[in-house]
């Protein structure tokens, strides 16, 4: 086994160790847990705790990070896809491997199927390890992708896991269950986050709680569909994983053309949930762009409870005297203030003021809450549209559908189709219109319902549905 060991690297921070290796031109994680002192004073083939299997094959099987069946591994692949039915087993060689600090980047190239796969591995020094995954069609022939899948191998003493599910009122609740022979899967459907979507999926020690115990983490930084899992083979082997959870056809590579899948987060505790938390946490603050890098977050005073959709000026003027009081730092307007708005009917996706409710536009509300030395904040819902509404009536093809269906409604919305660019255009310039003519600090950005049928010319667009949600943010 050493023998075939081309190279190592060990990334490593104050707790959390990962060694990469490169193993018959295979990637493997040969080690993910505490943190290791020195490398060179440890067996080598002794870090290789999951990376090697034996099975009915006359030789033992390197499972690698590919998890290809051409080298005999019978469970779930990294990467399925195919070229018109065709090529749908690979087998990738490292072609090039770049290391620089707590960083190391693999290339590898399946010549006959004409692809190439990349892998970025960074360990920050909260502990948390990030993951950055593609690939590239080299060929001629389009490559249709189902899916592309980020595991790291877990170590048998990991007995249990945790997922999160929910609903209203009753988010983020933790299931435990035994790890057992065969793949449990969390999958979000609803091309959104929402309150049964997995926020991660963890592995655990035998009764490890938020304080004891080994905790190994998995989540995807990813707002589309989804699918976080954990798989055990018969042979005892076990892995932590998640994807983009794609819908047919959803991704087809022409010639030359790149996937990159969404970022995956892996974590590492020897102290319990509570270390895999503050790993995250750790993690986030680091970011040049977290808030806190500005200031401390505002407190903040939203007025839907206090006013649902009956606007008046003089009653938020007495809620504003008040907040300013107990110390509010930021008042939020909610929904109510646009075309239509006097109920849930009604409005959704005509972004302009109503001049009957505010015959003065927002100036006069914003004005009175900047006296009193608060943020304001403006609540869109940019992605919905109500079938009474001018928009709908005027553009009802600009909905996200299948053929001519119209989708089940639910609270009274469709969902409008971010991939159109007419759509994405009209969004940005309604909302960048109000961010111009007003001094708004902040917005409430909602998204009160799931996609249903998430079509645009008959393909799916989940995909591009989310990522045109974040480019219409940067925008």
């Amino acid at each position: 086994m050493s023998n075939n060991l081309v190279k190592s690297i060990h990334l490593s921070s104050k707790s959390v160790s990962v060694v990469l290796s490169v193993i018959d031109n295979q990637i493997s994680v040969t080690y993910w847990g505490a943190c290791i002192s020195n490398i060179d004073h440890y067996d080598a083939e002794s870090l290789f705790i999951d990376s090697f299997q034996f099975n009915d094959l006359d030789e033992p099987i390197n499972s690698g990070f590919w998890r290809e069946n051409s080298r005999g591994w019978p469970g779930t692949p990294a990467l399925m896809g195919h070229q018109n039915g065709e090529y749908f087993s690979t087998l990738f060689r490292v072609s090039n491997i770049e290391h620089r600090n707590n960083s190391a980047v693999f290339t590898a190239i399946d010549e006959l199927a004409q692809l190439t796969v990349k892998v970025r591995f960074e360990l920050q020094s909260s502990g948390i390890l990030l993951v950055d995954n593609e690939i590239t069609n080299l060929g001629a022939t389009n490559y249709t992708l189902n899916s592309l899948s980020t595991w790291l191998p877990l170590p048998n003493r990991a007995q249990e896991l945790i997922s999160f599910t929910g609903r209203w009122v009753k988010e983020r609740q933790m299931q435990r269950n035994p790890i057992a022979v065969g793949v449990f899967a969390r999958e979000s459907r609803e091309g959104r986050t929402g309150h049964d979507g997995s926020i991660a999926i963890l592995a655990t020690t035998k009764g490890a709680d938020f304080q004891t115990g080994e905790v190994w983490s998995c989540a995807l930084a990813w707002s589309g569909n989804s699918r976080h899992q954990i798989e055990k083979l018969a042979t005892g082997f076990q892995s932590i994983g998640a994807e983009e959870l794609l819908l047919p056809g959803e991704i087809i590579l022409s010639a030359g053309q790149t996937y990159q899948a969404p970022q995956t987060i892996f974590g590492y505790s020897n102290i319990g949930i509570d270390g895999i938390s503050n790993q995250h946490y750790s993690w986030l603050r680091t970011r040049n762009n977290h808030p806190t890098k500005r200031k401390q977050r505002p407190v903040t005073l939203n007025v839907w409870e206090a006013v649902y959709f009956d606007h008046n000026l003089n009653k938020l003027r007495e809620l504003a005297e008040i907040a300013e009081s107990i110390g509010v730092e930021r008042f939020v307007l909610d929904d109510g203030w646009f075309n239509l708005r006097r109920n849930d009917f009604a409005g959704l996706g005509d972004w302009w003021v109503d001049t009957k409710v505010w015959p003065e536009g927002l100036g006069p509300l914003i004005d009175l809450v900047k006296a009193r030395g608060m943020e304001f904040g403006l609540w869109f819902e940019p992605e919905m549209v109500n079938p009474d509404s001018d928009l709908y009536r005027n553009h009802p093809d600009w909905i996200l559908q299948v053929g001519n269906r119209t989708p089940p409604l639910q609270r009274h919305q469709l969902v409008l189709n971010l991939a159109n660019q007419e759509v994405f255009d009209y969004l940005f310039e309604k909302m960048n219109y109000l961010l111009s003519e007003y001094q708004i600090d902040y917005i409430k950005w909602d998204h009160n319902r799931v996609l249903i049928e998430p079509g645009y010319a008959n393909n799916a667009v989940v995909n591009l549905q989310t990522k045109n949600y974040y480019r219409l943010v940067d925008k």
